[in-house]
């Protein structure tokens, strides 16, 4: 079966569980989850998670933008 699968997503062809497990963690970052709740459902410690986060999330380009979002927000809220 996974041979069929690789015929149309060659990047199946080395695919580990740690990868899927990875991209729960990634996921779950993208989503607002905290730290401590991925770790309630992955198992990952702390550390790990902060690894995985900061190896798949650290220039994710829709980090970058809710970033400017939330600088435009507290720049034009600002007492002037």
């Amino acid at each position: 079966m996974r041979e069929e699968a690789e015929k149309s997503c060659a990047s199946l062809r080395d695919l580990r569980d740690q990868d899927l497990r990875d991209t729960a963690v990634t996921w779950l970052g993208r989503a607002g989850c905290g730290k401590f709740e991925i770790a309630a459902i992955t198992g990952h410690t702390l550390t790990s998670i902060d690894n995985i986060l900061k190896h798949y999330l650290g220039l994710h380009p829709d980090l970058a933008r809710s970033a400017i979002g939330k600088l435009v927000d507290w720049y034009e809220s600002r007492d002037q």
